[in-house]
């Protein structure tokens, strides 16, 4: 006889197989959904896009998308604040940062699976927010500035070249002030780039020349402007010209002197003031105007809007004296055919180093400042220009590395003797404690080769050998964290050796 509680146990499995299978959309109880995009309808698989470790369609905020499904179905939300159903064949994103999932039922009612897609989940982002604002600079050659707005100019003012690119979909950006920054710590950045980088050589060069990361601002253009035109009117060519014109006027005027000067002497100023005035303007143009003009286009105007997917260039003009002095000036102005390897390492320095900000708006309703990287006050320019901490860190660290390294390096090879005697015992001990460090279970510093030296070496050849131990330690950092343990280390041990 068969056990009635496992008769009723099957029984009740059985049913539950029933209620579930009739509960699920069959085989045949599917639909086809296709996704119109520019007219041509795509597969669904293919318009899903992966998000999070799911396949979601994806719509931008107020962005309309057409479904095309087979006759008699129902597109229906499961969120109308999310995505709304217009027309049964419209989805229109709502609310970004939400998702829902999209359903689809027969004239009875009954849910219809989409043939290959478990669930259609759409998500709306605000794609436009991850779009940016991109400023980058470069300065223009001396040559470039002094072609295009005069020599005298070109004397007076630095040129920057800011080039802004507005990658927003559906905004406006409208400029309201340009800076930027000669920012010693892409020194330091720079070896992410380039693993060989001599990030020494290159802060050496910014403390000779620049000597502080100052922010400046342009010079408003009613300024430039009034001494590009004063630039222009004391023009060599200028002068001679109304030397010219003078000499003309006075021909007339002295031709009541005949006497005095002769017929000849007369002729001469008449000849002087027309005919070679003339001659000469044909062999040496005016081009004062053009210049003036090519100045006035440069300026930022007080109301430029930069629209959608749309970049502008604009140029800031910064007094000279900002920027260089007489060494630095002799550089920047060297022209390539002449110039020596340092004037070229400082220009690619500066380039480099020079880095932009754009302030202003965008168009929307409650119309949000936005700033592009950063701005003028020193306390502003780590969050403004990107500074990190790290850097400003080893910045600091490794500007008294180099005084203590050029400290030594003079002691050695200076002429008193005493000092030069002095200097030997220190660089001993640095380079010992190099050797340590570097020999060490959890060593900060890698140093390859290793140090090999003898303390009966003079102070200059152990001088030396410090000099290229510092350099391997330093190349061999892999990081900026790396970087800055191995910059404190260095000081660390350069300072115990310097002590009396």
């Amino acid at each position: 006889m068969s056990n009635p509680k496992s008769f009723y146990t099957l029984a009740i499995v059985t049913l539950l197989f029933i209620l579930c299978a009739e509960a699920r959309p069959q085989v045949g109880d599917t639909t086809v959904v296709r996704v119109i995009r520019a007219g041509k309808p795509i597969g669904l698989r293919d318009a899903l896009t992966d998000r999070k470790g799911r396949r979601v369609l994806l719509l931008d905020t107020n962005e309309v998308v057409e479904l095309s499904v087979e006759s008699g179905v129902e597109i229906e939300t499961s969120s109308d604040n999310s995505v709304r159903v217009l027309d049964n064949k419209y989805l229109v994103g709502l609310a970004p940062g939400t998702d829902t999932i999209i359903r689809f039922r027969n004239s009875s009612g009954d849910e219809l699976g989409v043939d290959g897609i478990a669930d259609l989940i759409v998500a709306v982002e605000d794609v436009d927010a991850g779009r940016p604002i991109v400023a980058e600079s470069t300065f223009l050659s001396y040559k470039v500035v002094k072609d295009n707005f005069g020599k005298k100019f070109a004397q007076t003012f630095f040129v920057v070249q800011v080039d802004i690119r507005n990658e927003k979909l559906d905004k406006q950006f409208i400029v309201q002030n340009v800076s930027v920054i000669i920012d010693p710590n892409q020194c330091i950045g720079a070896r992410e780039i380039y693993s060989n980088f001599d990030q020494d050589d290159c802060l050496t060069i910014f403390d000779t020349h620049f000597v502080y990361p100052t922010a400046q601002f342009g010079t408003r253009s009613e300024e430039v402007l009034g001494t590009g035109k004063a630039d222009l009117n004391r023009s060599n060519r200028n002068v001679g010209f109304r030397i010219l014109e003078f000499s003309a006027a006075m021909g007339t005027v002295l031709s009541g002197f005949n006497g005095v000067l002769g017929p000849d002497g007369v002729k001469g100023m008449n000849v002087l003031g027309t005919t070679v005035s003339a001659a000469a303007n044909r062999l040496f143009p005016n081009t004062a105007d053009d210049k003036f003009e090519s100045l006035r286009k440069a300026q930022l105007s007080e109301d430029m809007i930069i629209k959608s997917k749309e970049s502008r260039t604009i140029n800031i003009f910064i007094p000279a004296d900002r920027i260089f002095y007489d060494e630095s000036w002799k550089m920047y102005i060297q022209p390539a055919r002449s110039a020596k390897v340092d004037s070229y390492k400082f220009k690619v320095a500066l380039d480099m180093l020079l880095l932009s900000t754009a302030t202003g708006v965008l168009v929307d309703n409650d119309a949000p400042k936005v700033e592009v990287r950063s701005g003028d006050e020193v306390a502003n320019q780590v969050t403004k220009f990107g500074i990190k901490n790290l850097l400003r860190l080893a910045y600091t660290q490794s500007t008294r590395v180099r005084e203590l390294r050029r400290q030594l390096f003079r002691e050695a090879t200076s002429a008193d003797v005493a000092v030069k005697s002095a200097a030997k015992p220190k660089l001993i001990r640095a380079l010992s404690l190099m050797q340590q460090a570097a020999a060490a279970d959890n060593a900060k510093l890698e140093l390859s080769p290793p140090i090999a030296f003898v303390a009966t070496e003079g102070p200059e050849a152990l001088a030396r050998k410090l000099e290229a131990a510092i350099r391997s330690a330093v190349s061999n950092a892999e990081s900026e964290a790396d970087l800055t343990q191995v910059t404190a280390e260095i000081l660390r041990i350069l300072e115990e050796a310097v002590k009396e």
